[in-house]
């Protein structure tokens, strides 16, 4: 399991879409800032009856999750603890309410740094160990991925070029 940290449009979350589609495995997407516990993943009661005739409440979940090798929950700490605490069973035993996702490899998530520039929630320390590596996401901007997204090489480059410049200008705040 992976956690992301990156500031927004770092290319978090395109890079694991990409990386998955690359190599052909089944991705589930969430974005935790929208994501309902119940309805999205552990399910809600629907009745039922019984073959003893008594009526019970089953749990109906969207079963498209069963189906994928990585699920991938976007802006997790976003979430409300409700949410967060549905995807700490799927991170730490790749179930969901008890029941096995057959397919689940592993779970990668994409967080926001926790500081004041972002409106966003610190993780829970038990739930940030779910996870075996940290990886910082730093905006590194590369022609060559540009234009395999359609942008014309000498936009991409000129782009790359006024991103190396700033970076090269930066002063620390003590420089003001």
């Amino acid at each position: 399991n992976i956690l992301l940290i990156g500031l927004h449009g770092t290319g978090k979350t395109q890079s694991i879409l990409d990386l998955a589609k690359r190599h052909g495995i089944k991705v589930k997407y969430y974005s935790c800032a929208t994501l309902d516990p119940f309805t999205d993943l552990v399910g809600v009661p629907v009745p039922k009856m019984g073959k003893d005739g008594k009526e019970t409440l089953e749990m109906v979940r969207p079963r498209e999750i069963d189906e994928a090798e990585l699920i991938f929950f976007d802006e997790f700490n976003r979430a409300d603890t409700k949410t967060t605490n549905a995807v700490f069973e799927i991170i730490q035993f790749k179930s969901i309410n008890g029941e096995p996702l057959p397919n689940l490899k592993c779970c990668w998530a994409a967080i926001n740094p926790p500081d004041k520039t972002y409106d966003v929630e610190e993780l829970d320390p038990a739930l940030m160990d779910r996870f075996d590596a940290f990886i910082e996401i730093k905006p590194k901007p590369s022609v060559q991925y540009m234009v395999s997204r359609g942008i014309k090489k000498e936009i991409a480059a000129a782009v790359k070029s006024w991103w190396d410049d700033q970076n090269r200008k930066k002063r620390s705040f003590q420089d003001y």
